[in-house]
């Protein structure tokens, strides 16, 4: 009977089989019944990160951002967020909890903005969001920055390398860039921005097993490879790109920049330039 013997660990509601218990963290024996109960038991932590929030903005001088609440129930911005967020910071306490802060930079309404959530993994991905927020200020930003950072657009891409501070910045420089121009360059009949996040299933295909990869040098004489895929949807036929920073260390990787779907074919030569180091066109 014993092992068998499984309670909530929130209302201790007893449960018949150890698939019916919910996990939230990773490495961790709270298991639940229910999201109430997910949700009641983390409370205190919510109410914690409020307060933090609240001193952070004071210490700073910066008050709330009202107008901002609109993005942080936006559901498409909190899937980019988990997803393909630009830092991942990490905590980890003295009883072995790690919390994930994920910060993605978005444009909302032509305005430059953070969006921050703080979550736990299970098994590698994000699992339960404790909070989430935007500003605009990036020194708000910066006291989410703390303890070992890693990498990447998303966990499910395995990020694991740590990343001096200054490749960050000149990743963000390049990000801006890169996107005033693609914003420019689309057709209005293209993809709206706001359905992108319905192709990011696309994203670790396009990095995995990419039609084509081209390689060159940008104005700042860094390396960056331009990764290239064709796909159909439905009866629509698109491409997607990937334009990522070539990391030299003893493990080199490749850190997303910017990425897309379009349906434009005269966007293709403009990202499909520089040194072919793959070429795998699909028939």
């Amino acid at each position: 009977m014993l092992k068998s013997l499984y309670f909530c660990e929130a209302c201790r509601k007893q449960l018949p089989d150890v698939s019916e218990i919910h996990y939230v963290e990773e490495n961790s024996d709270r298991g639940f019944c229910s999201d109430k109960c997910i949700m009641d038991f983390y409370r205190p932590f919510l109410q914690v990160l409020e307060k933090e929030e609240a001193e952070f903005r004071k210490l700073l001088d910066i008050e709330q951002e009202d107008p901002f609440l609109e993005v942080t129930s936006s559901q498409n911005y909190l899937q980019q967020a988990l997803k393909r967020p630009q830092e991942i910071w990490v905590v980890t306490n003295d009883l072995d909890q790690s919390f994930y802060t994920h910060i993605l930079k978005i444009q909302h309404k032509q305005q430059s903005l953070y969006f921050i959530l703080i979550c736990s993994y299970v098994e590698g991905d994000p699992a339960f969001v404790f909070y989430r927020m935007a500003t605009q200020h990036i020194e708000l930003v910066e006291k989410y920055r703390r303890d070992d950072v890693y990498k990447g657009e998303s966990s499910q891409q395995s990020v694991s390398a740590r990343v001096p501070s200054e490749v960050f910045e000149s990743v963000e420089f390049k990000k801006s860039k890169l996107l005033a121009e693609m914003l420019t360059d689309r057709s209005p009949h293209d993809i709206a921005l706001e359905d992108f996040v319905n192709y990011e299933q696309f994203f670790q295909q396009t990095l995995e097993d990419p039609d084509e990869v081209f390689e060159k040098l940008d104005d700042e004489s860094d390396t960056i490879h331009t990764y290239i895929k064709s796909f159909k949807l439905g009866d629509e036929s698109f491409f997607y790109v990937v334009v990522g920073l070539l990391y030299e260390s003893e493990d080199p990787m490749i850190i997303p920049i910017i990425s897309f779907p379009s349906v434009d074919k005269k966007m293709y030569p403009q990202y499909a330039q520089g040194q072919k180091v793959i070429n795998k066109l699909r028939n």
